[in-house]
C-alpha cells in the first residue's frame, strides 16, 4: 500500500491526491526496465487517450509498490475516444469545384484563340507581306546603285566610253564577253549584285539602248537619262516588282524608285 509523501495516510490504489491532506501524489512508470517520472495522474490519462501507452505498463504511486497500468487507471475514467470527423469529403468539394472552374477558363482560351487567331493572321499576314516587299524593294535600289558606280568606274577606265554595243548578230545573254554585265564585272566581283532580290533572274536589270559605246559626258541632263533598270520598265516584258514601281538608275550614277515611265520626267 502507498503512503502519501507528506503526512503518511495510507492513499487508495487509484488516488490521484491524499485524502487527509489533499497533496498531489507522484506517478512513476515503468516500461523495458526503464523508470519514467513523476507524472501527475493527469498525465497519464492524457498519455492513455493518446495510446502513448503500452498494455504491459507497469505504474506505483508515491513509495508504493509497482501495480499493472490497468489497476491504476480504470478504463471508465478515460474519456470516449470521438471519430475523426470526415473533413476530406467537405474539403474535395472545393477542389472539384476549381478544377471545374479550370476546365472552363482553359476552353474559353481555346475558344477565344481559334476565333481570333484567323482573323489576325488575315491583318497581319499582308502588312508582313508588304513590309518584306520594301525590304527586297531597298535591296534591289542597293543593287542598282552598286552597279551604277561600276559604270562609272569603267567609263573613267574607258576613255569616258559607256559599254559598247554587242556584236551585231550576237545573240544576247547575261554575261557574254560583249555584255555590258560581264564589262562592269571586274568592279563589283559579286553576281548576286546583278540578281533583283525579287525577280531573282540573270537579267534583272537592263541597260538604255542608245546609251552604247556614247560618252558619258557627251550626255546633256545626265541626271535625268535612264541608264540601269528593272526588267519591264521600258517595254512592259515584266510586272513592277517592287511595290507597283520599278528601280532605275541615271547617267550620274543617282538612283531611285519610280512608278512608271515618265513619273520622274525621266527620257529614256
Amino acid at each position: 500500500m502507498a503512503t502519501c509523501p507528506q503526512c503518511g495516510t495510507e492513499l487508495p490504489p487509484t488516488s490521484a491526491t491524499c485524502p487527509a491532506c489533499q497533496a498531489e501524489v507522484s506517478f512513476w512508470l515503468a516500461r523495458a526496465g526503464q523508470v519514467y517520472g513523476p507524472y501527475t495522474r493527469q498525465d497519464l490519462e492524457e498519455a492513455r487517450v493518446q495510446r502513448r501507452l503500452a498494455p504491459g505498463d507497469q505504474v506505483k504511486i508515491g513509495q508504493g509498490e509497482w501495480q499493472p497500468l490497468a489497476a491504476v487507471l480504470k478504463a471508465a475514467s478515460l474519456p470516449p475516444v470521438a471519430p475523426p470527423p470526415p473533413v476530406q469529403y467537405a474539403a474535395s468539394r472545393p477542389r472539384q469545384r476549381d478544377s471545374m472552374q479550370a476546365l472552363i477558363i482553359v476552353g474559353a482560351v481555346c475558344f477565344l484563340a481559334l476565333v481570333f487567331i484567323p482573323i489576325l493572321a488575315a491583318i497581319l499576314f499582308p502588312v508582313f507581306a508588304k513590309a518584306r516587299e520594301k525590304a527586297r524593294q531597298s535591296s534591289c535600289l542597293s543593287n542598282v546603285k552598286q552597279l551604277s558606280l561600276a559604270m562609272l568606274q569603267y567609263c573613267a577606265d574607258n576613255d569616258g566610253c559607256l559599254p559598247p554595243r554587242p556584236a551585231a548578230g550576237a545573240t544576247p545573254a547575261p554575261f557574254a564577253p560583249d555584255d555590258w554585265r560581264q564589262r562592269i564585272y571586274p568592279y563589283v566581283r559579286n553576281r548576286e549584285i546583278f540578281l533583283c532580290p525579287t525577280s531573282q533572274a540573270p537579267d534583272s536589270y537592263g541597260f538604255g539602248e542608245q546609251l552604247y559605246g556614247l560618252e558619258a559626258r557627251s550626255v546633256k541632263t545626265p541626271s535625268e537619262v535612264l541608264q540601269l533598270f528593272d526588267k519591264g520598265f521600258l517595254d512592259g516584258s515584266a510586272p513592277p516588282p517592287h511595290s507597283e514601281g520599278y528601280n532605275v538608275g541615271y547617267v550620274d550614277g543617282h538612283c531611285r524608285w519610280v512608278h512608271r515611265p515618265g513619273d520622274d520626267g525621266a527620257s529614256p
